[in-house]
């Protein structure tokens, strides 16, 4: 009995330590799961070339409820890819905004089959993402994402289709910036993946 209650408190230290080094460590970089959905062949003889705005009225990425706790954010993302028909995870790495949003819709528009070209074509489409609100806060103890953003193809010059997806989620603030960090990771997969790809080029007629 002496030794369970020994083994009880031990455990305790040890939570209580690891939370601390989460709450010292955390805030620095955001760290985003991205859960990719079921890989197809749908457009396998597409290509494009993707690209990238930001197009959004207020550049801030935290709202002055969780200012405070991401003062020393680096502007970092750890960017991890799950596949849903695989065991096997993507870690892309640390990279900024813009190359979160291209890097994971690189990969969605791949699971499609879509060639993603490096550059340009000469006559080739573009699919553009353009970033309208990527804003994260603390309110009443419950941290929340707002995410939106519009895509759109273009051939050449021209717009052919455009499609705004936006989405908010919120989660309760138990252990600090870790929590805004899987919220963050469920409304970035829910927003990314809510864009009906196969219906933008159908509709592009490309």
């Amino acid at each position: 009995m002496k030794s369970l209650s020994l083994f009880v408190k031990k455990s305790i230290a040890c939570l209580f330590i690891l939370l601390l080094v989460i709450a010292c460590t955390s805030g620095r970089y955001l760290t985003i799961n991205y859960n990719l959905p079921p890989q197809t062949d749908l457009f396998d003889s597409k290509t494009v070339t993707l690209r990238f705005k930001d197009s959004r009225s207020n550049q801030r990425i935290f709202g002055p409820g969780a200012q405070k706790d991401f003062e020393r954010f680096t502007g970092v993302y750890s960017l991890t890819m799950h596949h849903s028909d695989s065991a096997s995870n993507i870690w892309v790495g640390a990279i900024d905004l813009p190359n979160l949003f291209q890097q994971t819709f690189k990969q969605r528009l791949e699971n499609l089959g879509i060639q993603v070209l490096r550059e340009q074509a000469e006559s080739g489409p573009t699919f553009e993402i353009a970033l309208q609100e990527f804003l994260i806060n603390k309110e009443k103890n419950n941290w929340t994402v707002q995410i939106a953003y519009e895509a759109g193809i273009y051939q050449g010059d021209q717009l052919r289709v455009t499609e705004r997806v936006s989405g908010s989620a919120e989660r309760t603030n138990v252990i600090g910036p870790a929590d805004a960090d899987k919220v963050l990771g469920e409304i970035f997969t829910d927003v990314v993946n809510k864009l009906n790809i196969d219906n933008m080029f159908q509709s592009a007629d490309l």
